[in-house]
């Protein structure tokens, strides 16, 4: 199925080659969607931008129906389409997620694209976004005691400049992690909200649609 619109792939196929994508810190955010998906226990699931498929394939072994949605049809996705205009009805799955994918438009069609992710969702939307405040991990062993792992956060990185395919970040002047989340809480409701010990450049984020009744 392909949405009558055309759009213009914001990586290629070959971005996604094991080789220079699956890092072993993208493996612990692949751990940490999978873990949240699972917690909340969706029939189905609408993965917006398909990536390298590793998630879907998860997913699905794991008995979830998986529909995706992407603007490049070298990935394969169910639909293509963008995530400002989702062709699909209003609470027809469980569970909608876009991990790393709302920075790859300008802000205000990231929000209207996760307005869409409400729409189609009936109850929760995970999402993760890139966060360029520089971040410093640490890991704390006690005996007896669990290890406990937090994150020192810093000023944002020095002279770092942006992917080039991103239209912004967390943490950059305009779109501070204050400023997302009164912006997309406007629009569902955030249950968590961290960054991932092992690749703090992820920020993760658990909404949950408010009721439809007081929309």
């Amino acid at each position: 199925m392909t949405n009558a619109e055309s759009f213009t792939p914001q990586e290629l196929a070959s971005h996604y080659d094991f080789d220079k994508y699956m890092q072993m810190p993208r493996w612990c955010s692949y751990w940490h969607q999978i873990r949240i998906i699972q917690s909340l226990q969706p029939k189905t699931l609408l993965e917006v931008g398909v990536g390298n498929g590793l998630l879907r394939a998860i997913c699905t072994h794991y008995g979830i129906e998986v529909r995706t949605i992407d603007i490049d049809p070298e990935l394969k996705p169910d639909v293509v389409a963008s995530v400002q205009k989702i062709p699909f009805e209003a609470q027809s799955v469980d569970l909608s997620c876009a991990f790393q994918v709302l920075e790859h438009v300008p802000y205000e069609e990231a929000l209207q694209g996760f307005r869409e992710l409400c729409r189609i969702s009936r109850q929760d939307i995970v999402i993760s976004l890139p966060n360029a405040q520089r971040a410093y991990p640490q890991s704390l062993s006690l005996p007896i005691l669990r290890t406990l792992q937090f994150i020192l956060p810093g000023p944002t990185w020095p002279y770092s400049k942006m992917i080039k395919s991103h239209f912004w970040e967390i943490g950059r002047p305009g779109t501070t992690l204050k400023t997302v989340i009164h912006d997309f809480s406007k629009i569902a409701d955030l249950v968590t909200t961290f960054r991932v010990q092992e690749n703090p450049y992820h920020q993760f984020f658990h909404f949950r649609c408010r009721s439809r009744t007081s929309n």
